[in-house]
């Protein structure tokens, strides 16, 4: 295949980039990295002597757009393990419920759990860095590899702490705001009720609305019967719920972001052979950037069609009463900031390092990003094991 000297010079610019971080360069084929992954089945692993039987929970439906992806991925690692490691799947909180996850993992209710570590009320000071103004990259598979990276640091040791391992996390879009009446400018916010999830409550009052919490599971409901306004959230959550169904204004300003955790037994991994260890630790990363990518920003790109199928006004703010969402925003990051000072956390250098890797990303293909989490998965993020 001849390549025109603007493609030339493309790639020859990630791989001075790529030799300048110390890594291997990236194979370079046309082809989708994620088909490819998903369908590679070559492994030097050598089977494991014993086999492990795993339980994965989530709270999500499924008609959730990450279902498929996730289930793909298990499949995938059932066979490069040749069978030696098989995850069994529990969807729509049949196990436990959506904020149960970390005491369900530490009494073997479950293996490996969707666990929401921003949602918790004390500990995650780090993690819920991503629900902050302004923190997420516009492509959330750039923060999907950021959180990957900064994990070893900020974010494993917080749920170490709580007595699981942190595995790894599928980042979401920016979020949107679903409600049942027009919202255009900041000031249409003032009185309303809307359901958040990861929002310091104090951030509220920035934009001047009640914070109310409820589980997503219970979203659709609380809307149909009034008893919030509106939501704070995502594209793939809000079709997995078929919230638009109740509610048909959505206003497009990125208050937040969200990721999704996964987190995993300690026992349960501890009692892994060396090679199933490695086959998990290798599956984690791939997993949720497949999952950002599938599930998350290739979901946003049909949404709109959705929506506008299902009559949804889409509401978009002019610039200048953007300026003021902009500037409530930026000021929402102080309760956050404050309490982790308090606790002795430094945020604000999180911060500085999140916004120095979404520069360095910028420019990443979706493909990069994807062969960067197989070739060069971020050591230590469970932090007593090693490739």
């Amino acid at each position: 295949m001849t390549l025109n000297f603007a493609s030339y010079l493309h790639r020859l610019s990630r791989i001075i980039a790529l030799l300048t971080l110390g890594l291997a360069i990236p194979s370079t084929g046309f082809g989708d990295a994620y088909s490819h992954w998903f369908s590679d089945l070559s492994t030097n692993i050598r089977p494991s002597a014993s086999v492990a039987k795993w339980k994965f929970s989530h709270p999500a439906p499924p008609s959730s757009p990450i279902i498929p992806v996730l289930q793909r991925g298990f499949k995938r690692l059932e066979n490069n393990s040749q069978k030696t490691f098989l995850i069994k799947e529990y969807g729509g909180g049949v196990l436990h419920g959506q904020l149960e996850a970390f005491r369900a993992l530490r009494r073997g209710i479950s293996d490996y759990s969707a666990c929401y570590g921003s949602l918790e009320s004390s500990g995650f000071e780090y993690t819920k860095v991503i629900n902050q103004y302004g923190v997420s990259a516009q492509n959330p598979l750039v923060t999907t590899r950021i959180l990957a990276e900064l994990a070893p640091k900020y974010f494993s040791p917080e749920f170490e702490a709580k007595g699981v391992f942190y595995g790894s996390s599928a980042a979401s879009a920016p979020s949107k705001i679903l409600s049942k009446k027009p919202i255009k400018s900041i000031n249409d916010l003032k009185g309303l009720k809307l359901i958040t999830h990861g929002i310091h409550p104090d951030a509220a009052k920035y934009y001047g609305y009640t914070t109310v919490n409820i589980s997503f599971t219970d979203t659709y409901t609380a809307l149909q019967q009034g008893i919030v306004d509106g939501v704070i959230g995502i594209d793939p959550a809000f079709i997995a719920f078929k919230l638009f169904e109740v509610a048909k204004n959505l206003t497009l300003v990125n208050i937040t972001g969200a990721a999704i955790d996964q987190c995993i037994s300690q026992k349960s991994f501890n009692r892994l052979s060396a090679q199933n260890k490695l086959n998990i630790y290798q599956t984690l990363q791939p997993l949720m950037m497949a999952m950002a990518k599938q599930a998350v920003k290739d979901v946003s790109k049909q949404a709109d069609d959705i929506y506008r199928s299902n009559g949804v006004n889409l509401i978009t703010p002019s610039e200048s009463e953007m300026i003021d969402w902009n500037r409530a925003g930026t000021a929402s990051r102080k309760p956050w900031l404050d309490h982790c000072a308090q606790q002795g956390k430094q945020c604000t250098q999180l911060l500085k390092e999140i916004e120095v890797r979404k520069l360095k990303y910028k420019r990443y293909t979706d493909d990069e990003l994807m062969t960067l989490s197989i070739e060069h998965p971020v050591q230590g993020v469970i932090s007593s094991y090693r490739l």
